[in-house]
């Protein structure tokens, strides 16, 4: 069952065109990557889907065509982590992931809020500190710990690796790994991505995208036996 479904998406930045005819589709419980170099289009694409950036298109989300601005596409359960986190750093641990509950009824939040730090247990023991404190890996799981606070149906992944060190890169990849396989609800997960090792890792379906097109798309195992993708994106000669 398809839970997004884009359909000749466009955009542009004043006669800059940056998206091209995009088709994607994300079913339940899947996790599908987009791939690509830096400047592809990929933030753009994820901020036109979640009502950031105006775009022309199709976006239907659980069967349904989704609203055009940013808090009433949150309602329906679509929630985008971004990239660079946007965390407010004035503000402590716990109030920033209360911020990502701000549209919920307050009985589920404790369990949830649980959950996100058995994910993130650092999270819990600097619950009281400043997010501008936090070291940069704690600040990215903080950032989604915020987004998993909106009790996602879809969680969109905007670059969460960026900058990160390996050992935080795969405490992240460890977390993404147990959202996934959550028994009580499932998450669909859209990730952009740069690092395409890492997409790899977790991904059912990818889509490259290069100059804001869709050139190819595919399974995991299919991309990593592809001869352009290994000598574009993994230095394979």
């Amino acid at each position: 069952m398809s839970v997004l479904r884009v359909q000749g998406l466009n955009a542009s930045y004043g006669k800059a065109q940056v998206l091209r005819d995009i088709n994607l589709q994300v079913n339940e419980g899947e996790f599908v990557s987009v791939i690509g170099a830096n400047g592809a289009g990929k933030t753009t694409l994820f901020h036109v889907i979640s009502g950031l950036k105006a775009g022309q298109g199709d976006v239907v989300f659980q069967g349904r065509p989704l609203p055009k601005r940013a808090h009433e596409i949150v309602k329906t359960g679509l929630i985008q982590c971004p990239e660079h986190r946007h965390l407010f750093p004035y503000m402590n641990v716990m109030d920033n992931l209360m911020l990502g509950a701000y549209l919920r009824d307050e009985e589920d939040l404790d369990e949830d809020l649980d959950m996100v730090y058995s994910l993130f247990p650092r999270l819990q023991e600097r619950s009281e500190q400043m997010a501008r404190t936090l070291s940069g890996g704690e600040q990215q799981m903080l950032a989604i710990g915020r987004a998993l606070m909106s009790n996602p149906s879809l969680l969109l992944l905007d670059e969460p690796t960026i900058g990160l060190a390996p050992i935080v890169r795969k405490a992240i990849s460890e977390a993404i790994y147990k959202i996934r396989n959550r028994t009580d609800r499932k998450i669909s997960i859209l990730l952009s991505e740069q690092n395409v090792i890492f997409a790899f890792e977790h991904s059912d379906r990818i889509y490259l995208l290069e100059t804001g097109e869709v050139v190819k798309e595919g399974t995991a195992s299919e991309f990593k036996q592809d001869e352009y993708v290994r000598n574009a994106y993994l230095g394979e000669a």
